[in-house]
């Protein structure tokens, strides 16, 4: 009995028990989800049942306006918030102004653009646009953020990004509210299964190698705190240096078969919105449905209705017809009599109607997922810039909070691990490497500052208000100049400069700005000495003939007053 206990694998009983009890609260939502899969986004249709391949997944789906609405509010997202068309982040330190350190901000700068530049050498924009439509349709969603082994065309620090369908996965939080465990049922073939984990797979995986290696086994995988106690009851993992757990455990087999783990977290998962007490988001897809389903009746309805008074019913006199009515094109039909058989026509229905009541729930839906705002922001060709800035700030006023929360639970998470990333892969005096050293020294962290339409127009608030300052201010310095007196400068053009998103390496450090105005007023200091020199020697040039005619004397007498001119 003892020989059987100790054969049990405990990493992977305690796994899977988790599991278990993460898998009842996501059982409740998967009805709510399929139902949105299949008015929203059909493709992602096998939550709560699994479709055949090439199997129709439009079956329920009669109009396409909210799956349209969330498109675009997806694409709106990602050209605002992480377009590949610009650098949509900078680094910064917290609670210091880098441009006092020409080195630091380089370093800052430098770091941004290689991260920049890691992140369109990646699959990131294909995965990311995967979260921007699930977090609205869904609630929630779910992406990896991993280093890709190195190969012949990539190096160390190269990404690669994984977003999970809805699902597929069960989550949990930390006492503070964020998403720290992740739990995730996949599947793999017998075979890729051997080829990925070797021979740590379950019997049954291994049987299958030899009869049938294309069957299907499940997997689990788990990530989760390494001080979570409750879920560290089983060996020791290989390595402690990671503070986050990776296991992944064969279900069938009972038995883990990779255990390694992150130096930070690395699966993220962002929810639109959170209802106090639920652990799963909830978007505008939720808030939609009941008018998305009515809509997709309505129309349903009014196909039925339209194929009558397209192809009407027949009504046909009682023995009337000999034989049977023909409904092919040039069919001939024998009838008793000509008034035996005619289309019945007045079915009581309108058509106008249905189409009113039709556009106004359209119309609400695209309001829920705010069509009209994006639509204003994306504005045209004759927009001026105070116009854009405005839309773009009426479209940040009603996503704030959304923003937000994306920020705090995708964003900064996912651009911190994408720093440690590159950091790691680098040199030991690399700008990654002084950077973290500095903040080691000073005990400060670094902090990210996004750079995307919405965030900047975000921060013009204050760049608005100094603008609007200034035009009440200037004219006041016509009357009395020493009004600037109370204005910092340098403030307000360094202020104004990050407020709307100007390159770190365009400002000059405070120390090359000092030295300049020291050089300059040096030289101005100079000019005025060598002027004064110049007048002073141009006065006793001027003066010397007038000395010379004094001093100059004949038998005891002054010079005559004309020569004394004359000479002069």
């Amino acid at each position: 009995m003892a020989a059987i206990l100790s054969s049990v694998d405990k990493t992977a009983e305690s796994a899977l028990q988790r599991w278990g009890d993460l898998e009842q609260e996501q059982r409740l939502w998967l009805p709510l989800w399929q139902e949105l899969a299949d008015f929203i986004q059909p493709r992602k249709g096998n939550i709560s049942f699994k479709r055949s391949s090439a199997q129709q997944q439009t079956d329920r789906m009669f109009d396409s306006t909210a799956a349209h609405a969330n498109e675009l509010l997806a694409a709106s997202m990602q050209g605002s918030l992480t377009s590949s068309a610009f650098r949509w982040f900078a680094l910064r330190i917290k609670g210091v102004e880098v441009g006092r350190d020409s080195q630091l901000a380089a370093d800052l700068d430098w770091c941004g653009a290689d991260m920049y530049d890691a992140y369109n050498a990646s699959n990131f924009s294909s995965e990311t646009h995967e979260i921007y439509l699930d977090t609205p349709c869904f609630g929630t969603s779910a992406i990896a953020v991993e280093e890709k082994t190195p190969d012949r065309t990539t190096g160390p620090g190269a990404l690669r990004f994984t977003a999970f369908p809805p699902g597929s996965f069960a989550i949990d939080e930390d006492d503070e509210g964020y998403v720290d465990t992740f739990y995730r049922k996949f599947s793999l073939s017998a075979r890729a299964a051997a080829t990925q984990f070797k021979d740590r797979v379950g019997a049954q995986v291994k049987a299958a190698l030899k009869q049938n290696s294309s069957e299907k086994f499940d997997f689990l995988q788990c990530v989760y705190p390494r001080s979570d106690a409750a879920l560290n009851l089983g060996r020791a993992m290989p390595s402690t240096k990671y503070p986050i757990a990776h296991v992944t455990v064969d279900v069938q087999g009972r038995c883990t078969v990779a255990e390694t783990g992150y130096h930070e977290q690395a699966i993220m998962v962002p929810r639109w919105t959170k209802t106090s007490g639920e652990v799963y988001g909830r978007g505008p897809g939720v808030i939609a449905l009941p008018d998305i389903k009515t809509l997709n009746k309505a129309v349903e309805l009014k196909l039925k209705a339209w194929a009558k008074v397209v192809d009407p019913p027949m009504m046909v006199r009682d023995e009337g017809v000999i034989g049977t009515v023909q409904f092919r094109s040039a069919g001939i039909t024998y009838v008793r009599d000509m008034d035996a058989i005619k289309a019945l026509t007045d079915l009581g229905g309108n058509l106008n109607i249905a189409d009113m009541e039709e556009e106004k729930v359209r119309e609400s839906i695209r309001r829920m997922f705010y069509s009209d705002q994006l639509q204003m922001a994306q504005g045209g060709p004759q927009m001026t810039a105070y116009e854009t800035q405005v839309r773009f700030e009426l479209m940040q006023r009603v996503l704030g909070p959304t923003l937000g929360r994306m920020n705090v639970e995708w964003l900064n998470p996912c651009t911190n691990r994408v720093f440690w990333i590159r950091l790691r892969a680098s040199e030991k005096n690399s700008p990654y490497r002084r950077i973290q050293e500095w903040c080691t020294k000073n005990n400060v962290a670094m902090d990210v500052e996004y750079e995307g339409p919405l965030a900047k127009a975000q921060r013009l608030a204050e760049s608005t208000a100094m603008q609007r300052y200034f035009q009440i201010i200037l004219p006041v310095t016509e009357i009395q100049p020493e009004v600037l007196d109370n204005v910092d400068l340098d403030f307000v053009a360094r202020e104004h400069g990050s407020s709307v998103g100007t390159p770190a390496r365009m400002m000059r450090p405070m120390e090359d700005v000092k030295k300049m105005r020291d050089e300059r007023a040096a030289q101005a200091q100079q000019k005025a000495a060598q002027e004064k020199a110049e007048s002073m020697a141009k006065s006793a040039q001027g003066v010397a003939p007038l000395v010379k005619a004094l001093s100059g004397r004949t038998e005891g007498t002054l010079p005559q007053a004309s020569n004394i001119l004359q000479a002069g």
